[in-house]
This record gives structure tokens, sequence and C-alpha cells, in this order.
């Protein structure tokens, strides 16, 4: 009776208990690691909140607002980018876009680096689905084959990238409030294959690098949502 007691009732009880504090003790290590100086330790924290995300899925979104946060914070917009912390960067993009999409509910997760800074990195195949990406500004970034599907993309400005067979469909492509009314801009980016007709166009800004038909889009065109700068 005592046996059964222990196995069925106590154990699982502190068994549980225990994990909780093992998930506490290593978001407090992570968010320690993040605030270090030093780079390597800043990619260890980063791997650490993403192995908290896989074990410990009803914290998902508590480890995606961490990396977020520390992504918008460590890389804004206006701010050129450390070279020495282009690898903590790509590490941080690829563990968020590692993380499943929606929760047990089917509900979109909230994925929101909003207005961060994105250069020089090769982010190939990523999957940016229902992410926020509203004012952020990207330069000689390849996104060759990745999803912007869902994506907010208001006021984001793509400068000498590669969206070479990027799926496009249902982005937002429109003007950003808090960056001034900015359109989505396409500038010297490469857009060969990408599915631009699918994308929810309402004032974008784009430099036909590829001189890709746009005939369809002649709505967009028209109307002045889709404009085509030299």
């Amino acid at each position: 009776m005592i046996n059964f007691i222990v196995e069925i009732l106590i154990k699982p009880f502190f068994s549980e208990k225990l994990r909780v504090l093992k998930y506490y003790d290593q978001k407090y290590t992570a968010e320690r690691l993040l605030a270090n100086l030093d780079p390597n330790k800043k990619k260890k924290g980063l791997s650490l909140l993403f192995e908290l995300a896989v074990s410990y899925p009803y914290r998902v979104q508590e480890v995606i607002n961490l990396i977020t946060s520390f992504l918008r914070k460590t890389f804004p917009q206006e701010k050129p980018i450390d070279p020495q912390h282009s690898e903590i960067l790509e590490l941080g993009i690829r563990s968020l876009a590692s993380i499943p999409r929606v929760d047990k509910n089917g509900f979109p997760y909230n994925f929101d680096i909003h207005q961060i800074r994105i250069a020089d990195v090769d982010l190939t195949r990523t999957n940016f689905r229902f992410f926020s990406l509203w004012g952020c500004q990207f330069f000689n970034v390849i996104f060759t084959h990745s999803s912007f599907e869902q994506a907010d993309l208001g006021g984001a400005v793509f400068e000498n990238c590669s969206l070479e067979y990027a799926d496009l469909k249902r982005a937002k492509l429109c003007g950003s409030f808090m960056d001034k009314g900015r359109p989505t801009r396409l500038l010297g980016t490469r857009l060969w294959g990408t599915n631009l007709n699918e994308a929810n166009i309402e004032f974008c800004e784009l430099h036909n690098l590829d001189n890709i038909d746009l005939q369809s889009m002649q709505q967009e065109i028209n109307e002045g949502k889709l404009r085509i700068i030299q």
C-alpha cells in the first residue's frame, strides 16, 4: 500500500515540481548568458532557450518572448551590426524559425521581431510564416526559398537581398505607421520565382531588378498600391 502511494501519488508530484524548478533555473542561466558581453556565451544562451522551447511545450510563448526581446534590443534597425554578432543574429533567427508555428489549439504563436536590422547573413529556406517583421531592414541577406507566408512586412526594407523562389503568399506589404508611413521596399532585390502576385499589397515600392512579369499586379499598380521605381 505504501509503495502504491509512493509510486502513484508522491513520485509524480515531486517529479513535476523538480521539472518546474529545472525550467526556471535554466531560464535564469540563459538570461545571464545573453546579458554577457562574450558573443560565445550569448550563443549558448540562445541555444539553451531553444532547448527549453523543445522540452517545455507549454512554455513555448514565454521562450519566444525572451528570444524576440533579445533580438529587438540587440539589433535595432537604426544600429549597424557588429561583425562579431553576425553569428548571434543568425542563430537567434534560426532558433525562432525552428520553433512550431502554432500551439496545441492550432493558434499561431506570437513571433514579433519588428524593427530589427538583419545584414550580411544567409537565411536560405528560413520559415518566417506568421512573423511580425514590420519596420525591419534587411541588407544583403539571402532569403532564397524562404517562407514569408502571412508575415507582416509593413514598412520592411529589402536592399540588395535575394528573395528568389521565396513564398510571399498573403504576406502584408504595406506602410508602417511607426516608421513614418514608410512602405514596404524591395530595392535591388532579386525576385525571380517569387509569388509576389499572391502577397497582400497595400503600399509597396519595387525596383524590378529581374524584370519580372508584373501583368497580374496591374490593378495594384493602377491603384498606386505598387509603385515601380528606378
